[in-house]
């Protein structure tokens, strides 16, 4: 709390040891191996401020977490490459080593887990520790764009050739179990690979640009980033409040929003699929234009820090 400002127009406390034994108790009501809350780090305490600032509020927090996982800063990259026009962006890298802790905390806790992990990569032809976890070693994010009649859901991640060669074999247990197809098409220099999924009534296609891989249940969105359109990088809205949540610089993990236009498609959104979105949540949400925010690690205190801006 100490490490908060003063001028804050509002501080929350957690005390750490109350909150996790809350978590160990939901564990273990909802069925969780005996002990698999107690493996992964204590969850000292938390503290959090709201301070105005003249055009939005600014969020700072911290976190004191028990923990030998070190995350390494690093400088994102891809909101170069993808478009601009997100609604919601999430950006993570070096999750590798945290994977890793989760499955070996798992084979612990879970009687012949890995005897089933050996089994299920035979089956699939692909190892966890070969093929998937060095795909969250590097920068990675998740995004989404409007569209219609669903939002565009686009994955990207550094390693292109490992993303895609992973996809290939995926494809292929899938034509060998039937349950979908493959096939691809050349655009622009580019290859578009796409999984069908017949009896879903979707797809998903692939591509590797410039080494990095995008995945999207929209075709047109795995080539934005092989066009010449603004990308993310060079959107005002997202600039402005970055250069708000102080997120300039290294960061572990950020989530960027834009709520003048995600707003009101989620709630379009809604209605189309039967809900009932009152006008007053449409008029209150309206001054929000958008949100970010960045969290960095110094030894075993995590530090957020967000900017919600509003007009």
């Amino acid at each position: 709390v100490g490490e908060l400002p003063d001028d804050a127009l509002v501080k929350v406390y957690l005390g750490g040891p109350q909150v996790q034994e809350e978590i160990r108790d939901g564990l273990a009501g909802e069925g969780a191996p005996r002990g698999l809350a107690q493996r992964f780090e204590t969850f000292e305490s938390f503290a959090a401020a709201l301070t105005a600032e003249g055009d939005g509020v600014r969020f700072e927090a911290g976190a004191i977490v028990d923990s030998d996982v070190e995350l390494e800063t690093y400088e994102p990259q891809l909101p170069d490459s993808l478009p601009a026009g997100a609604l919601l962006y999430v950006s993570f890298a070096n999750l590798d080593e945290p994977a890793r802790r989760v499955v070996e905390v798992l084979q612990d806790v879970i009687p012949d887990f890995e005897q089933q992990r050996r089994q299920a990569e035979q089956a699939f032809g692909f190892s966890i520790e070969d093929d998937l976890l060095p795909l969250l070693q590097d920068e990675g994010a998740f995004a989404i764009y409007p569209g219609e009649p669903l939002p565009a859901f686009v994955l990207a991640l550094a390693d292109g050739e490992r993303a895609v060669r992973l996809m290939d074999r995926l494809g292929a247990l899938l034509e060998l179990s039937q349950e979908g197809t493959t096939r691809q098409e050349e655009v622009g220099g580019v290859t578009v690979k796409e999984l069908v999924f017949p009896d879903e009534g979707f797809s998903i296609f692939y591509v590797a640009i410039e080494g990095v891989f995008v995945a999207s249940n929209v075709r047109a969105s795995v080539l934005a980033p092989n066009d010449d359109g603004p990308k993310l990088a060079e959107d005002p809205l997202y600039q402005d409040v970055r250069e708000g949540a102080d997120a300039e610089g290294g960061t572990i993990g950020f989530a960027y929003g834009n709520l003048e236009e995600g707003l009101p498609y989620a709630f379009d959104f809604a209605e189309e699929q039967g809900e009932t979105v009152p006008q007053d949540a449409r008029e209150n949400s309206e001054p929000l234009e958008s949100f970010l925010v960045s969290v960095t690690q110094d030894g075993d205190r995590f530090e957020l820090s967000g900017f919600l801006a509003i007009k």
